[in-house]
């Protein structure tokens, strides 16, 4: 009598098990390797629309020398970039940042960004901060709403268009970055959620967590590719302050040609040395659009010189 029943308790649990396996998250190593496909596939776009949103709080330990209890607002990073021609790549950089210090009056910091006809400039629209020195208000006051332009030297400018153009144009150094990249799983315990939409696009939901260790080892080696040598004492301290970074959020890849096209979360940034104390907790939203479409660049038409030392009103040689 025991042994039937318990025989109907196990093919109870078993029939259980198989119902929650068959309702629950796709294969794991499948989620996995189809996120880490679409950010590879996301690497190799060329032109593209994005906005990158972050709102949280900043707040300062018992133990902190900070200056403030808690700092609260929002950056936001938006525009477009146009990579296809290495000759001439383009770019637009739209900042918006608005904040509060302990819940105080609120301040606000908003200027654009660009890049067109080989020539960098930039345009300040707002500035509400209190505690500037006089100085510098009266410089900002010369920058506020008009554009400034800055010529590039040969070097920067090669910088900036390290990532345009073919593979074929690469540097040796730029490859083996490429392939670094492409071979790193950046995220673990990826679940697939289903179908959702971003916009007007079909999507993959997946949820995803940072692997850290898969991001310290390409830090690592990218750095033995770029010649640049790590103190122990310097990867001891990121290791320190990778201990107290977590990001846990959602990735959401296009049906129709395998491309990352929204990353949302949450980083938090437990209090320690390395942080002086302080408590960081953020949502992060980054979107795109239009990939490899034609987007809209122009250098604006009318502009002057950016000269840092004559708008301090400093002498010039």
């Amino acid at each position: 009598m025991k042994t039937t029943k318990m025989l109907k308790v196990g093919a109870l649990v078993l029939a259980t098990l198989t119902i929650l396996v068959g309702c629950g998250p796709k294969n794991d190593k499948a989620a996995q390797d189809a996120v880490h496909t679409a950010m590879v596939n996301t690497s190799k776009v060329k032109s593209e629309s994005y906005d990158l949103l972050l709102n949280g709080k900043i707040t300062a330990g018992k133990d902190s020398t900070a200056q403030f209890k808690e700092l609260k607002g929002s950056l936001d990073f938006s525009g477009v970039f146009d990579m296809r021609a290495k000759e001439d790549p383009r770019f637009t950089l739209k900042i918006d940042a608005k904040g509060t210090v302990d819940g105080g009056k609120e301040q606000a910091v908003a200027g654009e960004m660009l890049l067109a006809s080989k020539n960098f400039f930039f345009s300040i629209s707002k500035v509400s901060v209190d505690g500037i020195p006089d100085l510098y208000k009266a410089a900002v006051d010369q920058f506020m709403n008009k554009w400034w332009s800055v010529a590039l030297p040969p070097e920067s400018f090669a910088k900036l268009t390290a990532s345009a153009g073919d593979d074929k144009d690469m540097t040796p150094e730029q490859k083996q970055l490429k392939d670094l990249m492409e071979k790193t799983q950046f995220f673990k315990n990826v679940s697939d959620l289903g179908s959702d939409k971003v916009g007007s696009v079909v999507a993959e939901k997946y949820s995803v967590e940072l692997d850290k260790e898969a991001f310290k080892t390409y830090l690592t080696e990218a750095t033995k590719i770029t010649g640049q040598a790590t103190k122990s004492a310097d990867m001891a301290q990121f290791d320190k302050l990778m201990a107290l970074v977590e990001f846990k959020g959602n990735v959401w890849i296009s049906a129709d040609d395998k491309m990352l096209r929204k990353v949302d979360g949450t980083v938090t940034i437990a209090p320690g040395a390395e942080t002086d104390n302080a408590a960081m907790d953020f949502q992060a939203t980054y979107t795109v659009d239009n990939l490899n479409k034609e987007v809209k660049v122009e250098a604006p038409a009318k502009s002057e010189k950016f000269d840092l030392s004559k708008a301090l009103g400093m002498p010039t040689k």
